[in-house]
């Protein structure tokens, strides 16, 4: 039926191919529209709806309406903090946080979650994971836009070293890093 929580993943890909080409407003309507779907076949307490409500949240705040991002992003934290310290969604949760805390520009909460989110994926998935390189990639470019210039680089470095070990030099993760390392 419309309410199977298939429906609601099919809403949030739908989602994803909006944010994908920056129709933000457009991604956010399918995400909300899944999360509805998602939270009545899963609950609240889902750590899959967690997730997808810190998407919906960072999404907010790339469009500037930063209260109800932050509204998302409190149901989600709400979640993440009732799942296993170690857990990979919490990690995957406070990543997506992160980038809410980014793009609003608040660089205390844009370190603290991105911090956690690579220490839960070195537990998780063990040392030098793609998950790990992701954040220490985007707490490069953190640093970066705070004039922490020897800060990115060494972040920029160690995703690069993991993106290159997991992915091969060929995959277009490390050409991502060598272009954000350059300027």
């Amino acid at each position: 039926g419309d309410d199977h929580s298939n429906v609601g993943n099919s809403y949030y890909q739908v989602g994803n191919l909006y944010n994908s080409i920056h129709d933000y407003h457009s991604a956010i309507r399918y995400y909300e529209q899944g999360n509805r779907i998602i939270e009545k076949n899963l609950g609240a307490g889902s750590d899959i709806l967690a997730t997808y409500l810190a998407v919906t949240g960072k999404l907010y705040g790339l469009t500037g309406n930063h209260s109800r991002g932050l509204d998302y992003v409190r149901r989600a934290l709400s979640t993440a903090e009732k799942l296993p310290k170690e857990h990979a969604y919490r990690g995957i949760i406070y990543a997506f946080v992160g980038d809410f805390f980014d793009n609003i520009s608040d660089s205390s909460g844009q370190s603290v979650y991105f911090m956690n989110a690579m220490l839960i994926f070195q537990k998780a998935y063990g040392p030098g994971s793609v998950r790990e390189a992701d954040v220490l990639f985007k707490m490069g470019g953190v640093s970066a836009r705070n004039n922490r210039f020897d800060e990115a680089l060494s972040s920029h470095k160690q995703s690069l070293s993991i993106y290159e070990a997991k992915m091969g030099k060929s995959n277009p993760k490390p050409a991502t890093v060598y272009h954000a390392m350059g300027n």
